[in-house]
């Protein structure tokens, strides 16, 4: 009860979308969630909120989803470019794609997604929302190029925490996936690129540094997965290629268990020095 309080009030902060809006979205899928789903058993591989039909694999993630991206805005970025250029790596089912042509209906993204899978429900719910300035793209963004590894969670499809990384999904299955160097898809000054590569981001930011393309980005968000290995500490890598190449930073991140290994999601809202 306490989050559905917390949810309520962030949507009546917010600047983004309407308030009136967002409330009957959230108040909708709540119930739905809580009734139909929890308690009747009834499946829901569908909804329709904020202009959009969505397609997913289970109602909660999709709830999950809809919380983290469209309440609490964490890919909010203010652009002075109408037709902003977005990168989106790590696109999931698409609900970020969705939260950025609602933020800027003229934007261009590119989205990437390696598993195969959950690129079916993305190009799915880019068809019947009939996005054209979305160029979807089956592949791993890393920091090199080829053929590689990619660990599915067995029980979940469409696992958020589906990665190049073994640890990091629980059940883990291995596809094949190929991976592609993100410095090779910019050509021209690109406004906003969302990172969440479950454990790739210091590799696909060293090579982007490498290759000078770097500077051609405005602003990031970098979801930064602290302890993904417990026993490495590693976090200024990242931030020393940041800072080196002129770019500030606000970090956001929740602890748990201070003063243990315990994995940790570490935000980085990202952004190029004038």
């Amino acid at each position: 009860m306490i989050g559905i309080f917390k949810n309520i009030y962030l949507i009546g902060q917010g600047t983004t979308f309407s308030k009136m809006e967002m409330l009957f979205a959230y108040l909708k899928i709540q119930f739905k969630d809580s009734v139909l789903v929890r308690l009747l058993r009834i499946p829901v591989r569908t909804e329709r909120l904020l202009g959009f039909r969505v397609s997913f694999f289970d109602y909660s993630s999709f709830t999950f989803l809809f919380r983290e991206i469209f309440i609490k805005g964490e890919y909010q970025f203010k652009s002075e470019n109408p037709n902003p250029v977005i990168l989106d790596c790590g696109s999931n089912i698409g609900m970020s794609v969705l939260f950025f042509h609602k933020l800027f209906p003229s934007s261009r993204i590119t989205a990437f997604e390696p598993d195969p899978q959950t690129f079916g429900i993305l190009e799915s719910n880019l068809r019947q929302n009939s996005l054209r300035n979305v160029e979807a793209l089956n592949f791993a963004v890393s920091g090199k190029e080829g053929e590689i590894d990619f660990f599915q969670d067995a029980e979940i499809s469409g696992s958020p925490m589906m990665s190049m990384q073994k640890g990091r999904t629980p059940n883990a299955v291995v596809v094949k996936a190929k991976a592609v160097r993100l410095s090779s898809f910019i050509t021209k000054e690109i406004d906003f690129a969302k990172i969440d590569v479950e454990g790739a981001e210091t590799d696909i930011i060293r090579e982007l540094a490498e290759s000078g393309k770097l500077r051609s980005i405005r602003q990031m968000c970098i979801e930064y997965h602290h302890h993904m290995n417990a026993t490495e500490d590693s976090f200024s890598k990242i931030l020393d290629i940041l800072e080196s190449n002129g770019f500030g930073y606000q970090i956001e991140a929740r602890i748990r268990k201070p003063f243990s290994t315990e994995f940790q999601d570490v935000l980085l809202k990202v952004y190029r020095k004038a």
